[in-house]
């Protein structure tokens, strides 16, 4: 990767509005994609769309994007947390 800073901010749209701004350096993890997907999927999908909803998912090529990070604000009073 050539240049590996990123910044990611994670946020609420309605009141009250919270969340966090992360910087660091991000690395591609290609291991363990499948695992994660699964459990993505299992968290977040309706127990009955799993199966169809991984194989969906896993027909494109995927990776993970790990953040290591250096710095983490408040979102509304940008105060390290």
């Amino acid at each position: 990767m050539k240049n590996p800073r990123v910044a990611l901010i994670v946020d609420t749209d309605t009141q009250p509005y919270e969340g966090v701004i992360v910087e660091g350096l991000a690395e591609l993890v290609h291991e363990g994609v499948r695992d994660v997907t699964r459990r993505i999927v299992e968290k977040y999908v309706p127990k009955n769309q799993w199966s169809h909803t991984f194989d969906e998912l896993m027909r494109y090529p995927r990776v993970l994007i790990r953040i290591r990070p250096s710095k983490v604000l408040d979102i509304m009073s940008y105060r390290r947390l």
